[in-house]
């Protein structure tokens, strides 16, 4: 039988390969989208926070409101064309645990460093539900991305379009081929491959991984009842509502424990953080685990291999991969198809 032909080959399905295979697809060219579908994963843990205003610095987004509309708005191109909702617009809202933040906060918001992004919350807290902290700001353009639910769909849908393989593709093992500058895989060839492995990629020799700082985060699945689901609240840790009384929340950051196993210490910590705003009881029901492939200052990048000239790195989403992953897949794409510059990297 005859090799298959595709432009593309998309070594990882998490929100890296599928945000890349989305534009692929969107730029009328074929693609071949490889994953090992397994859980535990970074992207299938990840709490899909939309988060404009981030860090103890209290930073705006780099690119601003025109960087938040255009992630929102990929998200709600396929929820149009498919009727499926991925997005939940969900403001958020801030407490300023110290003085030094709510100097930080005021400075910024006179200096028009948010650009509307982020102000004084309207409503008074419920005191029956919250501490009482009488510095915070309000987020009024957030929101969260169901990203088990959009990783599913997309798979699925790709599935359909026969552009999916469940497997790996491993650049230091022989099934790959890269001569005479193209990519052979598998009785598929392609023009140029993409690795979006994620954490996995800092495993191998293949690509040189200097400046990733890979990050062991924790997430907690609760049940609150009595407190309502319409926005998201952050202190040190944040709670998300992800319906009815159910809440997720998070996350810890542990550089030397790079697994996947739950632990004791990290409900610890989530739980004395979330006492320090909440003041209703909860009932813990999971905990889950991963590694996050965090690069330098937390921003994806998009690299060629040094020899390869047809392979390319697409990394470091981190923990804010769905704001920051579409317009970082897009200008992948336009480099790969459209003969658009390579996009710096924006960690240097």
């Amino acid at each position: 039988m005859a090799d298959r032909e595709k432009d593309l080959l998309i070594a990882g399905g998490g929100l890296a390969g599928t945000m890349l295979a989305w534009e692929t697809l969107w730029a009328g060219k074929s693609f071949l989208l490889v994953d090992p579908r397994e859980e535990g994963s970074a992207s299938r843990v990840a709490a899909g926070i939309i988060n404009p205003v981030a860090g103890r610095n209290l930073a705006p987004l780099r690119g601003g409101r025109a960087a938040l509309d255009e992630a929102i708005a990929f998200y709600q191109r396929i929820e149009a064309e498919f009727h499926r909702t991925f997005f939940f617009p969900l403001p958020i809202e801030r407490f300023l645990l110290e003085e030094r933040m709510s100097r930080r906060f005021e400075r910024k918001l006179e200096a028009g460093d948010y650009q509307g992004l982020a102000g004084q919350p309207d409503a008074e807290l419920d005191e029956h539900c919250f501490q009482s902290i009488p510095d915070r700001l309000e987020l009024p353009d957030a929101g969260r991305v169901d990203v088990k639910h959009f990783l599913d769909f997309s798979w699925h849908h790709f599935g359909q379009l026969d552009s999916t393989r469940v497997g790996r593709v491993d650049p230091d093992a022989d099934e790959i081929g890269l001569a005479m500058g193209k990519v052979h895989w598998n009785g598929f060839n392609s023009d140029q491959v993409v690795f979006t492995r994620g954490f996995e990629e800092t495993r191998s020799s293949f690509f040189d991984c200097k400046g990733f700082r890979p990050a062991k985060g924790e997430i907690l699945d609760l049940k609150i009842p009595g407190l309502g689901g319409k926005r998201i609240m952050v202190g040190r840790k944040w709670l998300l509502p992800v319906g009815g009384d159910r809440f997720r929340a998070g996350a810890t950051y542990d550089l030397e424990n790079l697994d996947s196993i739950p632990t004791k210490k990290a409900r610890s910590e989530i739980e004395s953080h979330l006492r320090q705003f909440l003041k209703l009881p909860f009932e813990v029901y999971g905990q889950e685990a991963a590694v996050r492939p965090v690069y330098r200052k937390g921003l994806p990048f998009c690299r060629v291999h040094e020899k390869f000239k047809q392979v390319y790195l697409f990394n470091g989403l981190g923990s804010k991969g769905c704001l920051h992953g579409p317009a970082a897949a897009a200008a992948l794409v336009a480099h790969l198809f459209h003969g658009a510059d390579l996009p710096p990297d924006p960690n240097q």
